[in-house]
């Protein structure tokens, strides 16, 4: 869903990347309701990304500190697709979908900026055929050609778009989405900053992606990673307040995630 402002409607000094400007309630036919936050896509546009969980009526209710846009509520049918729906963890050692049918976790891993959209979706294709039900890849990474986060702050909306572009065709594909938040790159660079620009960080990745079929990886090899433990108690602190559907929640790491299973946030081992 997409929402566009007019220049005398924000409030003075809003900024429509670090205050949570629109977000919608989404109340199931069961009365199960999902808190989706919009992320900013660039100029004046907001956008908000859901994926329905249940057949039937849904009602969705706008709340916004734009004004023209705040309190509105509407109805919309959601059809029978047939799909398994998102994946979740069914007890220590299996997995299940939202219609609670067993699922097989099969993961290829690939760099989502190393090849052009065209090989990207070849290759895809090609992983669909050999029977593989997931993708692995990194949400935040650095290169000189190519950063998530510019100079001033704020998104590189050419970056977020590319990474879009990759990861909305393998979810059309029925993939799930392994997704680390970042890769030894962008960590050790200290692209999560203080615990404020983490936070923002954070919310906006789960604005972006979290209406997606998605499993949260942490950062690349944790033990590598300057205060690995703590980074990765604040980031999911993080992930636990945005993200509603509850994704699965883990971390990559060079021998086992196990050791941080006491902090409380992690529940599947990688």
């Amino acid at each position: 869903m997409s929402f566009d402002w007019q220049s005398n409607e924000l409030p003075a000094n809003a900024s429509p990347y670090k205050d949570e400007l629109l977000h919608i309630e989404f109340r199931s036919p069961s009365h199960v309701t999902f808190l989706m936050q919009a992320f900013w896509d660039g100029g004046h546009s907001l956008r908000v990304r859901f994926s329905p969980t249940e057949v039937g009526q849904w009602t969705c209710r706008i709340s916004s500190s734009i004004k023209r846009l705040d309190n509105q509520e509407s109805n919309f049918n959601v059809a029978d697709s047939g799909l398994p729906g998102f994946v979740a963890v069914a007890n220590l050692r299996h997995w299940w979908t939202t219609n609670k049918q067993p699922h097989l976790w099969l993961s290829a891993e690939v760099p989502l900026f190393d090849v052009d959209q065209a090989v990207f979706e070849s290759w895809l294709d090609a992983r669909k055929h050999d029977g593989f039900t997931h993708i692995r890849g990194t949400i935040l990474t650095v290169s000189a050609a190519n950063k998530p986060v510019g100079a001033d702050s704020l998104p590189n909306l050419v970056y977020f778009h590319t990474l879009d572009d990759r990861l909305l065709a393998a979810a059309a594909r029925g993939f799930t989405l392994d997704l680390l938040l970042a890769d030894d790159k962008f960590s050790n660079a200290g692209g999560f900053g203080s615990w404020d620009q983490r936070d923002g960080l954070v919310r906006y990745l789960v604005a972006r992606y979290g209406g997606l079929n998605v499993t949260w990886q942490g950062v690349e090899h944790y033990e590598d990673t300057p205060d690995g433990r703590a980074l990765l108690h604040d980031l999911n602190a993080s992930l636990q307040k945005y993200d509603s559907y509850r994704h699965p929640r883990s971390s990559d790491a060079r021998t086992s995630s196990s050791p941080l299973i006491a902090d409380g946030w992690m529940n599947y081992i990688i």
